[in-house]
């Protein structure tokens, strides 16, 4: 082991500015991979507390099929089941023309 250890030391020896810059580019590969996952991490927490806001804490959760859900669905779960509390979230992915027609996931919330 001794062995290997003063060959390394030869080799830093020889060619210092080299391993420097080995040293540097590795500590700085290391670290922008180390950036790149908390900003991730942290759009994503955004995004979710922002979702979270704007639909509040659901506790259920309905889905509706291709044509959505029908309205007295709705209107029963509320007035027959006596859920005052309920509030619709509308998500859907809609077109932006002013995006080049790209699609956007639209949240919101629906004020009954």
């Amino acid at each position: 082991m001794t062995v290997i250890f003063r060959l390394a030391r030869r080799y830093i020896a020889r060619r210092f500015l080299q391993s420097l810059l080995f040293v540097l580019g590795v500590a700085l590969g290391v670290a922008m991979v180390i950036a790149i996952d908390i900003a991730n991490g942290s759009a994503s927490r955004a995004f979710a507390l922002s979702s979270e806001s704007i639909q509040g804490r659901a506790t259920h959760q309905i889905i509706g099929g291709p044509g959505g859900l029908p309205t007295d669905i709705y209107t029963r779960l509320r007035l027959e089941s006596g859920l005052r509390e309920l509030a619709p979230v509308v998500t859907e992915y809609v077109r932006g023309v002013e995006f080049g027609d790209q699609p956007l996931r639209q949240i919101g919330r629906a004020h009954v």
